[in-house]
């Protein structure tokens, strides 16, 4: 594994994937998550700059997982939800001893107290395009499997209150994870990440929102 030296601003990304396949008396559903660090592409202004087709992304791999979900599914988009979930919780134990190593230590009293946007910034991505949909509605869509709601919210109140500074969709040829999840996909752009600290992305455009109720939607 290699890691270079990164230019600032940086961005932690929890980047999040599942495989669902239903049977008739079973069923494997694999949840994977990539989490990296990565140059933030920003304008002049220091603005996010969106990443385009095409372009590179330098980054530190920090932590990955393959495994099997620990709730029943009943579909594409349960899978992905919770699998996007259990991505950002694990983010959040990263940003959080990130945060600690750029800002020092904190009481609990100075961490309720500090903004949530301290520190380096934590997105989420995705590549099913009905969960990206729904969490950025304007009203968050109530699922089929209505108990789904619940998580939804759950991860729109993240996404509001500045936790989670931006949610991604990314093209499912381009989602890191894929390699974690299914076994008939090409693992080349994860070994890439790996010996090379580069990610490629080369389909559709990445499209990402952010919901901060200081900023509203972008």
């Amino acid at each position: 594994m290699r890691y270079r030296r990164l230019q600032e601003p940086l961005r932690l990304i929890a980047l999040s994937d599942s495989a669902f396949k239903a049977q008739d008396y079973d069923g494997l559903v694999m949840r994977g998550c990539v989490i990296v660090l990565a140059e933030a592409a920003v304008d002049r202004d220091d603005s996010h700059k969106p990443w385009t087709t095409g372009i590179t992304v330098r980054l530190h791999l920090l932590d990955w997982y393959s495994r099997k979900h620990t709730r029943v599914v009943r579909s594409t988009f349960a899978a992905e939800l919770l699998s996007l979930l259990d991505a950002v919780n694990q983010g959040n134990v990263i940003k959080i001893a990130l945060d600690e190593l750029h800002l020092g230590t904190r009481t609990a009293k100075q961490l309720l107290s500090q903004p949530v946007q301290a520190g380096i910034p934590l997105d989420a991505g995705v590549d099913a395009r009905s969960v990206f949909d729904s969490l950025t509605a304007e009203v968050v869509r109530t699922p089929n499997d209505k108990q789904l709601l619940l998580h939804a919210k759950a991860m729109r109140e993240l996404l509001e209150d500045g936790q989670i500074d931006r949610l991604f969709w990314f093209d499912t040829e381009d989602m890191l994870p894929n390699g974690l999840t299914k076994g008939s996909v090409d693992r080349e752009p994860l070994l890439r990440v790996a010996a090379e600290g580069e990610w490629a992305i080369s389909y559709d455009a990445p499209v990402w929102k952010t919901l901060r109720k200081d900023e509203g939607q972008e």
